[in-house]
């Protein structure tokens, strides 16, 4: 049956110490912009004081994430394979597995998506060498990059395009996995 005078109570959502850093710094510099007696000077150093305390607060977050995160960390299968033939013949010398990066790519997104990361890359090149910079960004705005160069892989019968692809692949296998 229900009561007249029944409350709901609805759940309150407290904010956290990051959340509440970045509140009082921003209430902080509001008023002193609003006051006159502020000179532009100081109003720039409480703006860079705001700026650092963000930064921290990001930084702690990311921290405090990464360990989950990749405690979750799949190993990943090595279903590639470089191998390396005898000069002119068909005899195999070496045979090395390896992660395909598709195949670690697949495997880590649900994992840092659900911590809160995203993995992207810049690449950059010169001839005959690629750079590809890895950047582990975390929704609270921290992020940590790590980049990895290497030749043009001209092994094997590649031709130059397929030589940039592999050395792209190779590249961001190890550029994602230093971070």
């Amino acid at each position: 049956m229900a009561d007249g005078n029944a409350v709901t109570v609805q759940p309150v959502r407290l904010p956290n110490v990051v959340d509440m850093e970045a509140v009082s710094m921003a209430t902080v510099l509001d008023r002193a912009a609003r006051d006159p007696a502020v000179s532009v000077d100081k109003l720039e150093k409480l703006y860079d004081l705001q700026k650092r305390v963000r930064e921290d607060a990001a930084r702690r977050a990311f921290d405090e994430a990464f360990p989950a995160m990749s405690a979750e960390l799949p190993e990943i299968d090595k279903r590639g394979k470089i191998i390396i033939k005898e000069k002119g013949g068909d005899k195999i010398i070496q045979s090395t597995p390896y992660a395909l990066w598709e195949d670690t790519n697949r495997l880590i997104k649900p994992v840092l998506t659900k911590h809160g990361f995203g993995l992207s890359f810049r690449i950059s090149q010169v001839p005959e060498r690629i750079t590809v910079t890895a950047v582990l960004s975390h929704n609270g705005g921290h992020r940590e990059e790590t980049s990895f160069s290497a030749p043009i892989d001209s092994t094997g019968s590649k031709n130059n395009v397929q030589g940039w692809g592999s050395s792209l692949s190779y590249c961001k296998r190890y550029a994602g996995t230093t971070i």
